[in-house]
């Protein structure tokens, strides 16, 4: 896609069409869809940025599983990272 390799973590999927046919828009471009988060270890050194596009600036609350999962591996990895809503 546009140069890059790029994966989307997407643990909790939706059943509205409109994000089944996100999906399936990403594969047809051939970017690679994961059902599960991957742990810390699995994406050091693989992955030149992280973006969190998790939840949006409107967000309230504590996360709950599996984002919580999800932030926490972001934080803690020492990629490049940034989010779509900073």
């Amino acid at each position: 896609l546009f140069g890059c390799d790029c994966t989307v973590v997407y643990p909790k999927r939706s059943k509205r069409d409109h994000f089944v046919n996100l999906v399936k828009q990403c594969e047809d471009a051939g970017v690679k869809v994961l059902d599960d988060v991957p742990t810390k270890d699995a994406i050091e050194g693989k992955y030149d940025a992280i973006v969190d596009a998790v939840f949006g600036f409107s967000f309230k609350g504590a996360p709950r599983e599996p984002f919580a999962t999800a932030l926490k591996v972001m934080a803690e990895s020492k990629g490049k990272g940034g989010g779509i809503d900073r």
